[in-house]
């Protein structure tokens, strides 16, 4: 955890000139940037949200209380009626509940278990998925990384509406997860993404210009 924090430390500094919004045009994006991802409002939910994430042990959550933060904003700006969280630990439970009180909240083990989801009525979707998820999928197969992330890829996106939003955790901590992110931004079904570093924020409107932004966060 050492080696990640200092690279994080890196990539503020190689970041810093993407912060705050700074020259970015798209009005989307723009308030996404300053109104969600950076906003200081200090919701008291927080309270609640700091004092669960402390009783529980440093291996019960990889996420920092940042990026739990982070989340509650996203979450309760996106207002989603299904949020489904993909991986062995429940991630994102915690901002979930705390933002929204009548949301249907679904924890996965495995990306395999997505393919009994089924999208009902005209929900908004929100997906939070750990790259390693798909990664332990190709080291456990005889196909190829890019069949396999295609057919992933496939699996994820079937369902998607152009009020979607999938989040990406992990995406830049090494090579593989930095190449995987690469080819989900090229996909022909993602429009705009966000690359926060730990997170990566992948949205499916397309009548919006397709744009890749770097944020410093």
């Amino acid at each position: 955890m050492r080696i990640q924090r200092l690279k994080r430390i890196g990539s503020r500094f190689k970041r810093f000139r993407y912060r705050k919004g700074y020259g970015v045009h798209s009005p989307f994006a723009f308030q996404l940037i300053t109104e969600v991802i950076y906003e200081k409002y200090p919701y008291y939910n927080y309270a609640d949200l700091e004092s669960l994430r402390s009783t529980m042990s440093r291996n019960e959550g990889s996420l920092r209380v940042k990026l739990l933060k982070l989340i509650f904003r996203l979450v309760n700006w996106q207002q989603p009626d299904v949020v489904i969280d993909i991986g062995p630990k429940n991630n994102i439970e915690l901002p979930t509940r705390c933002s929204k009180n009548d949301i249907h909240y679904k924890h996965l083990k495995d990306l395999a278990s997505f393919k009994g989801i089924k999208k009902e009525g005209n929900c908004t979707d929100l997906v939070f998925l750990h790259i390693d998820a798909v990664l332990s999928h190709m080291k456990n197969s005889r196909e190829t990384n890019g069949e396999i992330l295609k057919r992933m890829l496939d699996l994820l996106f079937h369902n998607v509406t152009s009020n979607s939003l999938f989040i990406f955790s992990g995406i830049c901590y090494n090579k593989e997860m930095k190449e995987m992110w690469k080819e989900i931004q090229q996909d022909c079904r993602v429009g705009i993404t966000f690359d926060l570093y730990d997170l990566g924020l992948v949205f499916f409107d397309l009548d919006k210009n397709k744009q890749h932004y770097l944020i410093n966060f």
